[in-house]
């Protein structure tokens, strides 16, 4: 089976509102995908997301950011936080990726600091995940727009169901045909246990979604 996942949240019952990490230097506005084309897929127009599923031109693309409001012990920091709705992991988040899919994923480092004091915070990195995939299966998941787009998501009789052959060896990855919302990506039941079992903090609960392999079709 396969999960989707969501960053940057936070596990903690407070009313005191989470703290924000701003970036300090470029532009994160103009960050743009290095391979700017518009493929069959949900439009992304040629910006940079962590989810596009595109590696992210370095332009503009900050180096410099502060946490800033809570502090660590009411928020502690998080192995999968966010930065202007970019995903901003740990180097413990890092080494998963990177290890189950060498190459694959863009890190770029971003030295974070805490409050106004710009007390050191350690390195942290964004990441711009590197699959981005046609993994639906279309005979099972729908219904589909014009645009070919599921909206098994939002439809109350919608179903969405993912090929397991489509998938194969993908470990982290955007679904090219349907939607998961600014921060969602899905991850591989090999991930998620490993996500789980190292204790990695800051993602969503996980959501399980259908495969071919699990289903007697």
């Amino acid at each position: 089976m396969a999960f989707r996942v969501s960053f940057g949240v936070h596990a903690v019952d407070t009313h005191v509102p989470k703290p924000t990490i701003r970036p300090l230097d470029g532009d994160t506005r103009l960050i743009k995908l290095v391979d700017q084309t518009q493929d069959a897929g949900w439009l992304h127009f040629g910006n940079a997301s962590s989810n596009v599923g595109v590696w992210a031109s370095t332009e503009n693309m900050p180096t410099r950011a502060r946490r800033e409001g809570a502090n660590l012990s009411l928020y502690p920091q998080l192995d999968f936080d966010q930065m202007t709705a970019l995903a901003l992991v740990s180097e413990r988040a890092r080494r998963v990726f990177d290890d189950l899919e060498p190459g694959v994923h863009q890190f770029l480092p971003v030295e974070v600091t805490q409050g106004k004091a710009d007390a050191p915070g350690g390195r942290t990195y964004l990441i711009f995940l590197g699959n981005r995939l046609d993994t639906l299966d279309k005979d099972l998941s729908g219904p589909f727009n014009a645009r070919g787009m599921c909206k098994g998501l939002t439809d109350p009789n919608g179903r969405v169901v993912l090929n397991s052959e489509k998938i194969g060896k993908h470990h982290a990855w955007s679904e090219m045909f349907l939607s998961t919302g600014t921060n969602g990506f899905f991850v591989s039941d090999t991930l998620a246990k490993i996500l789980e079992d190292e204790g990695l903090t800051g993602l969503s609960p996980f959501r399980h979604t259908d495969e071919t392999k699990d289903l007697s079709v």
